[in-house]
């Protein structure tokens, strides 16, 4: 019955890294998981990139975008 699911993950590298890597996550979530959800269960991923390196603010704009996204899909 779940129709909607949302990932949030932060990464210690780059998003083409990341890519390069297979993002492990999101792949984990779309290949392994969703076929247990609803047939039109939809997926939303917000990720911060190369975490390691962000200042305070940024961190804080990706958890005010998080916190958006949430509240604008429930």
């Amino acid at each position: 019955n779940i129709q909607q699911v949302f990932g949030v993950s932060t990464y210690g590298a780059s998003r083409p890294i990341v890519t390069l890597a297979g993002d492990n996550g999101r792949n984990m979530i779309s290949t392994a998981i969703l076929p247990i959800f609803s047939n039109d269960c939809t997926v939303q991923w917000h990720g911060l990139y190369s975490m390691d390196f962000q200042t305070d603010e940024n961190r804080k704009t990706f958890l005010d975008e998080v916190k958006t996204m949430v509240k604008e899909d429930m």
